[in-house]
């Protein structure tokens, strides 16, 4: 694991709230997305499927960490916070939860140079958590605001 990935994996177990109890693990990354998964067990609903509130909640942070990837790879620091979100619930998930989320590469290049530029900008985030036949179960769009707390 790389230590941007454990930078990750570290503030999930130890500042996110509940993130860490739910037992959301860093699974992957490739360059293009990040990928983030939870045991069912700890993230059931009362139908024996995943929980909507945790499958939001693991796209959320998936899509945070992507963005501090970014950041990070571009040797950058700063406050993220989510500004919008929107999630279509399509499927229940009947396994353990997985979220993979990322954006346009060209998207990614604009976010940084306008945050090297105004010290703030804005990327949206595509995500997606699969059931277990492949198909999408939830689809996750998701603006993130970086602010710079203190300017590099």
């Amino acid at each position: 694991m790389t230590p941007y990935l454990k930078e990750i994996q570290t503030i999930i177990d130890n500042d996110i709230g509940p993130a860490g109890v739910l037992g959301f693990e860093v699974e992957d990354y490739n360059g293009l997305e990040l990928k983030l998964t939870a045991p069912l067990e700890r993230n059931r609903n009362h139908h024996g499927t995943a929980f909507g509130g945790s499958l939001f909640s693991l796209a959320a942070v998936c899509g945070w960490g992507f963005v501090l990837l970014k950041l990070r790879e571009a040797n950058k620091h700063g406050r993220i916070v989510v500004k919008q979100s929107s999630v279509d619930y399509l499927l229940p998930v009947t396994g353990d939860l997985s979220v993979s989320c990322g954006a346009a590469p060209n998207n990614v290049e604009a976010f940084i140079k306008t945050y090297r530029d105004k010290g703030r900008a804005r990327l949206v985030i595509e995500g997606v958590a699969p059931a277990l036949n492949g198909e999408a179960a939830l689809r996750l769009q998701s603006t993130y605001t970086v602010i710079a707390s203190n300017p590099d």
